[in-house]
């Protein structure tokens, strides 16, 4: 490899280095608080005072309050690297020409492009509330004004030539312009890379007047991740069909793969990036694939086959794939369903109860109601399905509603001692026991039917109606007159107002 080819390599590969979103925070002379154009001199004389100030924990003026001390050492000896500081000049504030004969149209405009893309990165980083595209667009703008003007590559020859580096010459110049485009843009596809909206952020490579080969390699790169996620998933799918877990499989392939594949559609969009039809169409056989083996497993879910081919559908763009998909989907979905152990079924769900797996306790109890007959487990599970979901959604679980036996005997019993109460303080019982007894009878039977308010409040009623019943019977002992009407109110009040609220009660 020759000399000026190495050099232009190397110039090449550290503006790659800094090309991150971090390019400006991150610049020697943000960081230092010094021109692009310091001179070796003015970089000594302000490092002595800078780092003298932060020894004593002052923060000396122009030095950012997010730098710290390690951070400012740091950055003092990168502009002591000629060959770092050369490519941190292009991205640092270089002022008003001094000795470069540059006209000043080109340093303004360079400095607008610097300001702007800074801000940009600044914007999507949150760390501003402003708009960002305004600032892309400056930011790509003056940027391309900077680099077609042949005074702006004149300027880094002249800082080479007063560099007094031998290491710099033509050739790091002609390294630094060959990478200086995709180094601009390679902040945004970074940024791309991890967005939950990549596609609006390469959206702005077309303000940059990139390159059909360069806006490729961007979207690639900004894909990198995404691609490797998925093709690592189709693995896992096809081990989890050979050890026979098809369920969660087509769990996985709906919950991880389905999203996946249409974040990679927003960045390189399948009809026209080969390599990602390709992962697109693999992914939709082994949809399929997963589809045929629910139908082969014992207690599957119809409806989670048919969402699996659903998506292998969705995905696939060959017509021979589609025929296949289509006739796999008639065969699993209108086969006769495999016999199904209900015993089995209700082992798992009281297993994944305790293990807190409730999705999945939901699905063997559908299950359940899918190929059970009998009336008692059709009930339970349904009970179950909505006790489940009130666990998912964090709810609370309803308690379960008291026994009927005994409020009915209960009601009874009450009914009964109020007949008594009736006919041993009252001179003529018969109309008073028939009509109070026959609507107290009805309306405490009826509290019996309201499965909460009825079970827990009968036994208390009862008790009540016999503390007041032997309060009237030790005052008629002890020779005190107690009037019939009271008796018959007292009556109704315990044997017909009370157990019709109960009946009606929440």
């Amino acid at each position: 490899m020759g000399a000026n080819e190495g050099r232009s390599r190397t110039a090449a590969t550290r503006l790659k280095a800094v090309a991150t979103p971090e390019l400006y925070r991150r610049n020697p002379f943000r960081i230092t608080g010094l021109p692009a154009t310091a001179t070796r001199r003015a970089v000594r004389e302000r490092r002595l005072r800078v780092l003298g100030a932060l020894e004593v924990g002052a923060r000396p003026p122009g030095v950012p309050e997010d730098a710290t001390p390690d951070q400012v050492r740091s950055a003092f000896d990168e502009l002591g690297n000629t060959e770092h500081r050369l490519v941190d000049e292009l991205f640092g504030h270089w002022g008003a020409p001094e000795d470069c004969d540059c006209p000043p149209q080109l340093h303004d405009r360079h400095d607008a492009a610097v300001k702007a893309h800074a801000a940009a990165l600044d914007a999507e980083a949150e760390r501003t509330e402003d708009h960002p595209m305004p600032l892309w667009n400056d930011a790509a703008r003056n940027w391309a004004f900077t680099q077609r003007s042949e005074a702006f590559w004149q300027h880094l020859r002249h800082r080479v030539g007063t560099s007094g580096d031998r290491r710099l010459d033509e050739s790091t110049v002609d390294g630094l312009r060959a990478a200086l485009p995709a180094a601009l843009v390679a902040p945004l596809v970074s940024l791309a890379a991890t967005s939950p909206e990549p596609d609006r952020l390469l959206g702005f490579l077309s303000m940059w007047g990139v390159d059909k080969a360069t806006e490729t390699a961007a979207r690639t790169e900004a894909a990198g991740d995404t691609f490797s996620r998925g093709e690592d998933l189709l693995k896992e799918l096809r081990k989890l069909i050979d050890n026979g877990s098809a369920r969660e499989a087509a769990e996985r392939a709906l919950n991880e793969l389905a999203p996946m594949l249409d974040r990679l559609e927003r960045v390189m969009p399948f009809e026209d990036y080969r390599r990602a039809g390709r992962l697109r169409e693999t992914a939709a056989i082994a949809a399929n694939n997963i589809g045929v083996a629910l139908s082969e497993v014992p207690a599957s879910s119809r409806q989670l086959a048919r969402e699996v081919f659903a998506l292998a559908r969705r995905l696939s763009t060959d017509s021979e794939t589609l025929a296949t998909i289509t006739r796999n989907e008639q065969s699993a979905t209108t086969a006769p369903l495999p016999p199904t152990d209900v015993g089995q079924l209700w082992s798992r769900v009281t297993t994944l109860t305790r293990l807190r797996r409730y999705a999945e306790a939901e699905q063997a109890l559908e299950q359940i109601l899918a190929h059970s007959r009998r009336p008692g487990d059709q009930e339970q599970a349904r009970r179950m399905i909505a006790t489940m979901r009130r666990l998912r959604q964090g709810g609370p679980v309803p308690a379960r509603p008291p026994a009927k036996g005994p409020a009915t005997f209960f009601a009874l019993l009450h009914v009964a001692l109020g007949m008594v109460f009736l006919s041993t303080l009252l001179a003529s019982p018969l109309l008073p026991c028939l009509v109070i007894g026959t609507l107290g009878l009805l309306c405490s039977v009826a509290a019996t039917g309201n499965a909460y308010a009825g079970p827990a409040r009968m036994p208390l009623l009862f008790l009540t109606q016999a503390a007041v019943a032997t309060g009237f019977w030790v005052a008629h002992a002890n020779g005190t007159a107690i009037a019939g009407w009271l008796t018959v109110s007292t009556a109704v009040v315990l044997l017909i107002a009370v157990p019709s609220s109960l009946a009606g009660r929440d």
